[in-house]
């Protein structure tokens, strides 16, 4: 049988397991021999910058106006209970908005990178203006108090005390929703990024794939060789999204 074979032929070192660089290095291909995650990558990249970029000036941003300057305590809470709502809708939802308001009402192409990006930056804005917002109350008063009493303004105070004093943990939530978003899928998916691209994206309008997408691709082909493929996108995702983790433990921790 087969199994006899492949160990006669392992004794006979005409055949051997050994690593390749093939999945990183290749793009995708209709041969399974021949695709790669190259252009998977490259796309998780692109989306990455702009969601992070998005994500973070808007949500520290956000944060810090509720915390420090928000006068409304009605306001305040109201808009804190909108935020977090906003944490639990589904993100298919956000797909549906990705079509209906971006692509429709402001034009951004569908399936880019750009597209991408700003879904899943309001998917994890939350996350970013929650922690913000934990963040600046977690700072000691005495420090606040100190810093008034040694003649510095309220807008010094914050950027100079109580923003050093909240980043590390403001870190760690871009970090953590740096992580979901990477291994998002589903509204990608509804604006068309999980399809056939060969050529890796160049600019931020071109039609482009992520990891997630692509092992999607790859698990719904009627192919069944990709199958093995789509094991090694796992694994390969499962490894960054760890080292995203780690990373943000060890901020905490220092």
């Amino acid at each position: 049988n087969w199994n006899n074979l492949i160990e006669e032929l392992k004794e006979k070192k005409e055949i051997a397991i050994r690593a390749s660089l093939i999945l990183i290095r290749n793009t995708d291909s209709s041969i399974q021999e021949e695709a790669g995650l190259l252009g998977a990558i490259k796309g998780t990249l692109m989306v990455v910058l702009i969601f992070i970029t998005f994500a973070g000036i808007t949500g520290i941003a956000t944060g810090i106006y509720i915390a420090e300057f928000s006068k409304n305590k009605l306001l305040t809470n109201l808009v804190s209970l909108n935020i977090s709502n906003l944490a639990s809708v589904p993100p298919i939802i956000y797909g549906i908005f990705g079509l209906q308001f971006l692509v429709n009402g402001l034009g951004i192409p569908r399936s880019s990178t750009l597209l991408g990006g700003l879904i899943l930056g309001l998917l994890t804005l939350t996350i970013i203006v929650i922690v913000t917002i934990d963040s600046f109350k977690s700072v000691p008063s005495h420090l606040k108090f100190s810093a008034k009493a040694l003649g510095l303004t309220h807008m010094q105070t914050i950027f100079r005390v109580c923003l050093p004093f909240a980043f590390p943990r403001i870190l760690t939530g871009i970090l953590l929703s740096l992580s979901r978003g990477i291994s998002e899928a589903t509204p990608l998916i509804l604006i068309g990024m999980a399809s056939f691209i060969k050529t890796p994206p160049s600019t931020f309008t071109e039609p482009a794939t992520t990891l997630a997408t692509q092992i999607y691709l790859w698990i719904t082909s009627p192919d069944g060789s990709f199958i093995e493929k789509a094991y090694g996108s796992i694994f390969v995702l499962l490894c960054i999204v760890a080292s995203i983790n780690l990373f943000a433990s060890l901020i905490r921790y220092k």
